[in-house]
């Protein structure tokens, strides 16, 4: 799995502990999300310590076409809608390349290669993200790549990484702090790697 356990759980446990988590069950695998993210893992291929995680915390697992939001209240069942897009069925659109920067200790940044549109995001959501966690049989994931589209009806998709295994979709970072939006504007505003003869996403 390309996503740390420990980083993983504790996205799950603020889910949990906030505006709820919720879990789908589409027959072919679990849609596991809060607000702004969503992992999807194939059944088969969900690591057990991290089946454990979930299940300490909503109890037992949705059913095949059953769909509930998990909260210290208990579990509140949802009419399921097939017609959902998980993290898995976006196809892959505009690539993002990872910025190495953090903006007031909290906000990542993607960069959309083509426009060069600066795209902020939790840093949380990008540092759960470890290719060396990943399983026998996983191949490397695909992504960053964009695409805009509601992400189990919960948030549009900033950025989303798929491979064989799984996939993980999130959304965007809401900035109101003024000298942060015009750091963005700074930085939206340099030239792309390409325009100094670097190699794509260099």
């Amino acid at each position: 799995m390309f996503l740390k356990r420990n980083a993983l759980k504790a996205l799950m446990t603020r889910a949990y502990k906030g505006g709820g988590l919720a879990v789908r069950n589409d027959g072919t695998g679990l849609s596991i999300g809060g607000a702004k993210w969503c992992v999807y893992i194939i059944h088969g291929d969900i690591p057990k310590e991290t089946m454990g995680d979930l299940v300490s915390l909503v109890g037992e697992l949705p059913g095949e076409g059953e769909a509930y939001v998990a909260d210290k209240n208990g579990n509140q069942m949802e009419i399921y809608d097939s017609s959902l897009l998980s993290p898995m069925d976006l196809e892959p659109h505009a690539e993002l390349a990872v910025i190495p920067l953090i903006v007031c200790g909290s906000v990542g940044i993607l960069r959309e290669l083509r426009t060069g549109r600066i795209i902020p995001v939790p840093f949380s959501y990008l540092q759960a993200i470890d290719y060396g966690s990943l399983m026998k049989d996983e191949a490397t994931p695909d992504g960053p790549f964009g695409i805009s589209a509601m992400v189990e009806g919960r948030f549009y998709n900033a950025a989303c990484w798929q491979n064989n295994m799984m996939a993980f979709s999130i959304g965007d970072s809401r900035i109101e702090n003024e000298r942060v939006k015009k750091l963005l504007g700074q930085l939206e505003s340099l030239p792309m790697p390409e325009e100094n003869g670097d190699e794509k996403g260099g």
